[in-house]
């Protein structure tokens, strides 16, 4: 989570973020962009299009959540990094993730990706799959929240691809579904669109991607 007395201000007419401070009253210019979103999780059993669209679970116990992003461009990269923070909600049971996007060129945009981290709390080891037939009831697969089911750039960085391209504004609700890998038999897929016609809650693959 963010440490306390971490903030970062925003430019209300844009939304731009232009300083990151910490502890407060220190505080570093910056220029770049909010990503952020809610990780759900649905784990436990195969999980259906109805748990996509109303997940219920906790975060399974003995993990920590984290997300990353990795930028592509502008390069060089910006010499302030990426910055995330994945914090529990107070008032359902998903993980709120806020990322800071630093961008160092005119006009201000970036491309990349983002990816959760999964980790046993104890040993540290990944907990995520390495691949999409892998059925370990002991690991997660990473869904994303998309109406697009391919990991080809279709130029709507809104809808949550696979890769941001060119991202010139703020992301938010670019949210994500944990599952179980499998029951040690079968493998689990990420999860369609569920029964409500007005809640867009089709996933796709993420992590891993194949």
């Amino acid at each position: 989570g963010a440490p306390t007395g971490t903030s970062w201000t925003f430019v209300n007419a844009t939304g731009q973020i232009t300083n990151l401070c910490f502890p407060a009253g220190t505080c570093t210019a910056v220029q770049g962009w909010l990503l952020s979103g809610n990780i759900n999780f649905a784990t436990g059993n195969r999980p259906t299009a109805l748990e996509a669209e109303s997940p219920f679970n906790p975060v399974p116990t003995g993990v920590d959540i984290g997300v990353a992003v990795s930028i592509t461009a502008p390069n060089p990269a910006p010499p302030t990094p990426p910055v995330c923070y994945a914090l529990p909600s107070l008032v359902s049971p998903v993980v709120v993730y806020y990322c800071f996007v630093p961008t160092n060129v005119t006009p201000a945009t970036w491309s990349g990706q983002s990816r959760l981290s999964i980790r046993d709390t104890v040993s540290g080891n990944n907990r995520i799959s390495s691949s999409l037939s892998d059925d370990s009831e002991d690991e997660y697969k990473v869904c994303r929240y998309t109406t697009q089911a391919s990991n080809t750039f279709t130029g709507n960085n809104q809808l949550h691809p696979f890769n941001y391209a060119n991202v010139d504004g703020p992301l938010t609700n670019q949210n994500f579904l944990v599952i179980s890998s499998g029951d040690d038999d079968d493998p689990y897929p990420c999860p369609g669109e569920g029964p409500d016609p007005l809640i867009n809650s089709a996933t796709y693959r993420h992590q891993p991607d194949n």
